[in-house]
């Protein structure tokens, strides 16, 4: 969900921050670094779920003017890396779309999931 920055005033912007800042904190501390570096299933995971995340975020669906929900994709995310993970990775997608700053259409998007999807697998190599 997110809110377009006029329809909050600049205290709760800051407070909103702070709040933020300290689980970030603690997800940071939280995390088991080493476990995760050393295990290469768990890091692709991870990538291919923010990236998943990142496609999710890139369609916009607006109900009120300011106003956006993907709470399933989120939600998705966590239940798939830990919560530690799942903020840390999200803030990271959030700052990739912020910093880029590029939003793509719905039509767009699908015609990009789309063509990854039709990439073909040869089927004779899990034959006996």
């Amino acid at each position: 969900m997110s809110f377009h920055s006029s329809l909050l005033t600049f205290h709760q912007l800051w407070l909103g921050t702070v709040i933020f800042s300290v689980f970030f904190i603690v997800a940071v501390v939280a995390m088991p670094w080493r476990l995760w570096l050393q295990n290469n299933t768990w890091q692709q995971v991870t990538f291919a779920s923010s990236v998943a995340l990142l496609v999710l975020w890139l369609i916009h669906k607006t109900i009120v003017p300011g106003l956006s929900f993907h709470f399933l994709g989120m939600v998705a995310y966590t239940l798939v890396v830990g919560w530690p993970l799942a903020l840390i990775g999200a803030a990271l997608v959030q700052f990739l779309l912020t910093t880029v700053g590029i939003t793509v259409s719905a039509k767009a998007t699908a015609g990009i999931l789309k063509q990854s999807a039709s990439i073909k697998y040869p089927t004779n190599r899990w034959r006996a």
